[in-house]
């Protein structure tokens, strides 16, 4: 059949989780940054 190499498979899954890293780091960050400014803006 057209099975693709393991060392593929493995790459693209190692592609995926590396996105889904990214995207809760991001979300993560940016309810940071939002808390940042709540508290900046209760501050002044």
């Amino acid at each position: 059949g057209s099975s693709c190499p393991p060392e593929l498979g493995d790459d693209v899954s190692l592609k995926k989780s590396l996105e889904e890293l990214l995207k809760c780091m991001l979300r993560v960050w940016c309810r940071e940054e939002q808390a940042l400014t709540k508290l900046g803006s209760t501050k002044h």
